[in-house]
């Protein structure tokens, strides 16, 4: 299965994707499912199950040291938590737990990502220039990690701009027993350098307050 495992809506103050729209943006794109994975929020959990879509729903957590990804969370994880707690969280409810974007200057958990155990790390980041995706996945290699990719979408049409390959009918019990491998594609340059003043415009509106 083809799975976009890293997609916010407009559950996540920074993003635009219609929950509801979302099954028939991601079957154009020839997607299998996604995963809501939000801003600190698991709001989108009401929505319950998308006809025609493999769903899973998740929470991108802003933790003392940056973004951790949690699928199947079904309540709220306090900002702040430090990533040591969070991992001892998901183990105790058997949760998978994804560095997202590690190298990412602004959110991301850098070397902390290949340090800790994380059930997996996010080696294909459609948001992140190629490089850093580059760099997360050799280091990932020579570690022996299993690895993941996701658009980071917050945009209807960056949604499967990078996903995960999914094997099996069971895609948290996937992620857990690394049967997983990323695909897709990041940023070039050029789009890397307009992305980036985006966001800093928009930190600064939030008055320079990170997600």
């Amino acid at each position: 299965m083809k799975i976009d495992l890293h997609v916010h809506t407009t559950f996540s103050p920074d993003s635009s994707i219609s929950p509801k729209a979302l099954p028939r943006i991601a079957r154009r794109v020839g997607l299998d499912g996604v995963a809501i994975t939000d801003h600190n929020s698991v709001r989108a959990r009401r929505l319950g199950r998308m006809p025609g879509m493999v769903v899973i729903y998740g929470v991108e957590v802003s933790t003392s040291a940056g973004h951790i990804i949690v699928y199947g969370a079904e309540e709220e994880i306090p900002r702040g938590i430090s990533p040591e707690e969070l991992l001892d969280y998901c183990r105790e409810h058997a949760l998978p737990a994804v560095a997202p974007h590690p190298y990412r200057i602004s959110t991301g958990i850098g070397h902390l990502a290949f340090e800790l155990t994380f059930t997996a790390v996010e080696t294909l980041n459609g948001g992140s220039p190629e490089w850093q995706n580059r760099r997360a996945q050799r280091r990932a290699d020579a570690l022996g990690l299993p690895c993941t990719g996701g658009s980071d979408a917050h945009r209807p049409c960056e949604v499967g701009r990078a996903y995960t390959v999914v094997e099996g009918d069971d895609p948290l019990d996937a992620i857990l027993k690394g049967r997983v491998r990323p695909a897709g594609r990041g940023l070039t340059l050029m789009s890397s350098l307009k992305k980036g003043m985006k966001t800093t415009f928009e930190w600064a509106a939030r008055g320079f307050k990170h997600i």
